[in-house]
């Protein structure tokens, strides 16, 4: 009697799983069917340059959840003092993390965690940026943030030395991995080492930083006339017009020359490197040449072939020499 009993339980247990994995599936079906599932579609339009010479880009998603904005600015690490290296990356960081004047940095922070959002800001070698990441239903307030991180940076002098000292941490780590030590010395032997685009930080330039250099810094190259602004998400474009009318619109333009970068590299002849790293049991080898602009006719078919030839883990070259021939991890 209590074998039968247990049988019929397992019996009853089993076919009770198969009806709920039927219902399951049953449901999932009448969803896919009765619920109208909003299109995947997207369009791009240029909402238009406003009259203070700022660039507006909507990218209608309407499937897309959040909004998502993004500021392109024409600065970068380029443009520093080769005595101030180090310089923009710090401003980039500072930007984000030193608060407004009218947030604290702490505040600031909270505020953001609270409301679900993302900003960050960076700086990079030829272009700074800054993208914002809210629900829709908190788009505006954090749009708001966004304008006053970009128009009103408080840059706090503690938040300042924290920056400083994670840049310190990265001269000091900078020779533990292979393939760092591989970029840097190719960027050197190809451009140059006093060339904007082969310069690197070292403990001296950092030091010589200051409050007022990361300041001046700003006020250089973030003006309105100088920034391209984009808008992702399920928003018209109408709005997205409205709203940076009114967030930015009295920002007064600066008419600050940006400097030229020289194109011509300031290397000798073709030569082989070699930097010697006696505690790794790998090599890496790079060859390295000047390439071209963004702005040549064939920037684009250049990446293409690019991403064709070695570009990844499905490229030419590394089915060749790993998969095929097994010369290399």
């Amino acid at each position: 009697w209590p074998t039968w009993r247990m049988r019929l339980g397992v019996l009853v247990h089993r076919r009770m799983r198969l009806i709920l994995f039927v219902a399951m599936i049953w449901s999932l079906v009448w969803i896919m069917r009765e619920v109208t599932w909003p299109s995947r579609s997207y369009y791009l339009t240029i909402v238009g340059q406003l009259t203070f010479a700022w660039l507006v880009i909507a990218i209608v998603a309407r499937f897309i959840r959040n909004r998502v904005t993004r500021a392109i600015v024409r600065t970068g690490s380029a443009y520093e003092p080769a005595e101030k290296v180090g310089l923009a990356s710090v401003v980039g960081n500072v930007l984000r993390t030193g608060g407004t004047t009218n947030i604290g940095s702490d505040e600031l922070d909270e505020k953001l965690e609270s409301m679900g959002g993302i900003v960050e800001t960076w700086i990079d070698q030829t272009y700074g940026g800054m993208t914002f990441s809210f629900v829709n239903t908190n788009a505006r307030e954090g749009m708001e943030l966004m304008a006053d991180i970009l128009r009103n940076p408080a840059f706090e002098e503690d938040k300042i030395d924290v920056a400083l000292t994670a840049e310190r941490s990265v001269v000091a780590r900078r020779n533990d991995e292979m393939f760092g030590v591989v970029e840097r010395e190719l960027q050197k032997a190809v451009w140059g080492a006093d060339h904007p685009y082969a310069r690197h930080t070292e403990y001296t330039t950092l030091d010589a930083i200051t409050r007022e250099d990361i300041v001046d810094f700003y006020e250089y190259f973030y003006h309105p006339n100088n920034i391209i602004l984009s808008v992702t998400g399920d928003i018209d474009t109408n709005t997205a017009l409205a709203w940076a009318k009114e967030l930015f619109g009295d920002w007064p333009k600066v008419a600050n020359p940006i400097p030229d970068l020289p194109d011509e590299p300031m290397a000798g002849p073709r030569r082989v490197l070699v930097a010697n790293k006696d505690d790794v049991t790998q090599s890496r080898f790079a060859v390295g040449q000047v390439g071209m602009k963004a702005s040549d006719p064939d920037y684009h078919s250049m990446s293409v072939m690019n991403r064709i030839l070695g570009g990844g883990f499905s490229d030419r070259l590394f089915n060749e020499v790993r998969s095929n021939l097994g010369l290399a991890y």
